[in-house]
């Protein structure tokens, strides 16, 4: 069986129109955004640390759909494959990679 670093659960109730600031984990444990929405959101930003350490794993789970979903970068960074909007039950992995300040959606 592969070794599976702690996980660090992070809850965040976002809202409509509103923004999601994803933290830099400690030490690069994964990070899990637990959405606890319970309605539909028509929008939604998520803004991204150009900080964090590299190979950083943030996994974003999502109950209840957003209809457009934003990402905010820090200067700097850049983003491949955000996805731009979420269904009930759905979510993504994304990692980043530090040499070129760089999160990849992975899953």
């Amino acid at each position: 069986m592969a070794y599976s670093p702690p996980t660090t659960f992070v809850d965040v109730t976002p809202t409509n129109g509103g923004s999601t600031t994803i933290p830099v984990s400690d030490g690069g444990t994964p990070l899990t955004l637990c959405l606890k929405h319970t309605s539909v959101l028509l929008t939604h930003t998520f803004v991204w640390p150009a900080d964090a350490p590299d190979g950083q794993k943030v996994e974003i789970a999502c109950p209840v759909a957003i209809t457009t979903v934003a990402h905010s970068l820090a200067t700097g960074a850049a983003a491949m494959g955000m996805i731009t909007s979420m269904v009930a039950g759905a979510g993504g992995t994304y990692r980043f990679r530090g040499s070129n300040k760089t999160w990849y959606k992975v899953s």
